[in-house]
């Protein structure tokens, strides 16, 4: 394993699950969200967003999270593994509502991913109503169309003994621990 990508839908854990994985295989991580936002929350042109993934993925290692379809296809040219974590909507819902609460507010339910670099580097704010609408509006399209879509795409380029489906925490603390030994 030593070029990982990490799909999934919003709050479905791909950046800590990225972090875990980094850490343990002693690769470096790279955050999609990271160069595909700006501060402010603008969208860095695609150009430049594709130009920094390219560079990213001609390195020999690296564990990649984000679901970017303007780069999936580069990506999955170049990873020796793709993960899928796939967790059931109701347990994305309330992570978005914690992640979005916690965020935008002083309310803090659970643990609360970070920003993108850019944004939290200018402290700018996630917006509840609006961050969570268009969020959980992305996470439905996602469970209703985009997996399956994800699937499809991935299939074309891997063989199936290079994807991993993850649905479950304790799926994902048995793959980790079993990466372990």
């Amino acid at each position: 394993m030593d070029r990982i990508a990490i799909f999934g839908s919003t709050c479905s854990g791909k950046s800590t699950f990225a972090i875990n994985l980094s850490e343990l295989l002693d690769i470096p991580v790279y955050h999609l969200d990271d160069l595909f936002w700006e501060a402010e929350w603008k969208i860095a042109p695609t150009e430049i967003f594709q130009n920094l993934v390219k560079d990213i993925i001609t390195k020999e290692k690296w564990v990649i999270d984000g679901n970017y379809s303007k780069v999936r296809e580069r990506i999955l040219n170049r990873v020796t593994h793709a993960i899928i974590l796939n967790p059931p909507l109701l347990l994305i819902l309330w992570r978005l509502l914690v992640r979005t609460l916690g965020r935008s507010t002083k309310i803090r339910l659970g643990k609360i991913s970070r920003l993108p670099s850019r944004i939290e580097e200018n402290e700018d704010k996630e917006y509840f109503f609006k961050s969570f609408a268009e969020l959980a509006k992305y996470a439905f399209r996602f469970k209703k169309r985009g997996y399956k879509k994800l699937l499809e795409e991935i299939s074309q380029i891997l063989n199936k003994k290079s994807v991993v489906i993850l649905r479950r925490k304790k799926n994902i603390r048995k793959f980790l621990s079993e990466l372990r030994f």
